[in-house]
């Protein structure tokens, strides 16, 4: 067999054998028009990568739109995940600011537009939102007082549909009147 006959026979095994290869799974991209609103936007830490913090977004055009320091501290291969009233839950990938930087250094808590892709997950419905609500270290805002979070995270455990406990990030859970203490004062 000359040199020439034998590069063209292991050429065509190689492209044989890559050919049999598994192909990559096919990937359901979900128009943000398609999603049932209100969402909660499920935003994931930097460095760890942990579901960090749950945001209400009530509209369509609010999904289209970033906070500057929310963006800077986005992690670079963790994707962040969508939940629609529904019960869809896909993952905000590929997130690109519409703005350079010289924008976002005069406008450090402004609001960016941002383009994204949004693939469904395999995982949706009542139990996998439940499981990523409840993986967030923030629930509630920081003006619902001490214990939010715990309060919220009680509520999404009991909660019958997703759309109640997207509810319940957007209202938070009101301290009762046994979990608020009033302070003492020094003449007790």
């Amino acid at each position: 067999m000359s040199l020439c006959s034998w590069v063209k026979a292991s050429c065509l095994s190689l492209l044989a054998f890559v050919g049999c290869a598994d192909k990559p799974p096919v990937v359901a991209v979900v128009p943000v028009d398609k999603l049932a609103f209100p969402v909660v936007l499920i935003y994931r830490d930097q460095k760890t990568g942990d579901c960090s913090a749950a945001e209400f977004l009530s509209k369509a055009e609010d999904l289209g739109f970033m906070g500057v320091q929310r963006y800077l501290f986005l992690p670079e291969s963790e994707p962040l995940f969508v939940i629609d009233s529904s019960g869809r839950v896909c993952e905000m990938r590929d997130i690109q600011g519409q703005r350079g930087g010289l924008w976002l250094m005069a406008n450090p808590n402004g609001q960016m537009p941002i383009k994204f892709t949004l693939v469904e997950r395999k995982e949706t419905g009542n139990k996998a939102a439940r499981t990523l609500l409840l993986s967030c270290k923030y629930l509630a805002h920081v003006s619902m007082g001490h214990g939010a979070d715990d309060r919220v995270r009680e509520a999404i455990e009991k909660a019958a549909t997703v759309g109640d406990m997207i509810n319940l990030i957007r209202d938070g859970v009101p301290a009762t009147e046994d979990s608020v203490t009033e302070p003492k004062s020094d003449e007790e």
